[in-house]
C-alpha cells in the first residue's frame, strides 16, 4: 500500500520520485493481501498485480532513501547492510511514528494503516524538493 500511495502522491512533481517496495520478511511473489487490494481500489488505485519481494541490500544501493514502517525493520536493515544506515529512515518519522503492519489483522487495522501511510507520505512529499 505504501508503494502505491507514494506513487500516487508523487504524480505531477517536477522531479520523478521512483518507488519500489520490499519487505524484510516478504514471501517473494506473494500477491497483495485482499484487504489491501480492496482499500486501494476504493481510492482508484489498482494493486491487484503486485507481487512481494524481499529486501535485498545489493538492489538497495540504487536507492537514495529507504523508508521503513517499524524501528525493527530499520534495525534489521542496518544490521544486514550497515553501509546503508544513513539512508534508512522511518516512513512516519515526521508525524505518524512507527506504522504497524496490519497483516492478518482485522480490517480496521488496515484502514488505520492507510491513514498513517497517507499522512507519513504527505509529510515526506513536503520535505523532498
Amino acid at each position: 500500500m505504501a508503494e502505491a500511495l507514494w506513487r500516487e502522491a508523487a504524480k505531477g512533481r517536477r522531479r520523478p520520485l521512483p518507488v519500489t517496495s520490499a519487505g524484510v520478511d516478504a514471501e517473494p511473489g506473494r500477491a497483495a493481501d485482499a484487504t489491501c487490494v480492496e482499500l486501494m481500489a476504493a481510492q482508484g488505485i489498482d494493486i491487484s498485480t503486485h507481487q512481494a519481494q524481499r529486501f535485498n541490500a545489493e538492489r538497495a544501493w540504487d536507492c537514495e532513501l529507504i523508508l521503513v514502517m517499524e524501528p525493527e525493520h530499520q534495525r534489521r536493515i542496518q544490521q544486514t547492510a550497515p553501509e546503508l544506515a544513513g539512508r534508512v529512515q522511518l516512513l512516519g518519522r515526521w508525524s505518524a511514528g512507527p506504522i504497524a503492519d496490519p497483516y492478518r489483522m482485522e480490517r480496521e487495522k488496515y484502514e488505520d494503516c492507510v491513514g498513517q501511510l497517507e499522512q507519513a507520505i504527505a509529510d515526506w512529499m513536503k520535505r523532498i524538493p
